[in-house]
């Protein structure tokens, strides 16, 4: 990150991030500011299968529907479309290189942003930390302790 980067708004930070090739998605602006903030070299953008997101969907009977609509509508081949999403960096111990929420599908001329609550869950499955359109609680000690991930409560546009 820019050390002069430290100066600017969370508007205007989220910019810059978006400048390289990432996008601002809205309420989890915390999640992503806490990871830029927390290891900027170790952030970035990564393909998701489409398959992975209707994977995500299929426990979301409001959220699959949603995405069999825009596929159809769209005449659009799922085998085709490729999604974006958040890509947890190296310093996370057990979990670097995972995707998590928010997802940002093109399909055809649509695209639909896929926002949610994400949890970071010790090896006993107890949630360590959170972030969501609240904000985040994540902590350092949380890179290192976190072994899963739980993802849940959609929410989603399209424009």
């Amino acid at each position: 990150m820019n050390p002069d980067a430290r100066d600017l708004s969370l508007s205007q930070e989220l910019r810059l991030w978006n400048s390289a090739r990432l996008r601002y998605w809205g309420p989890l602006s915390s999640l992503a500011a806490c990871l830029l903030w927390c290891a900027p070299s170790a952030q970035a953008g990564g393909s998701l299968p489409f398959s992975e997101a209707m994977a995500f969907a299929e426990a979301h009977q409001d959220l699959e529907a949603a995405l069999v609509a825009l596929v159809t509508q769209e005449k659009a081949d799922p085998d085709r479309i490729v999604c974006t999403a958040m890509r947890l960096g190296n310093h996370w111990t057990h979990l670097g290189g995972a995707r998590v929420l928010p997802f940002e599908c093109e399909i055809g001329k649509r695209t639909i942003v896929i926002e949610g609550k994400v949890e970071f869950l010790d090896g006993k499955g107890t949630v360590i930390g959170s972030a969501d359109d609240a904000g985040s609680d994540l902590t350092e000690a949380d890179f290192k302790a976190a072994k899963k991930i739980r993802m849940s409560k959609p929410a989603w546009t399209t424009n």
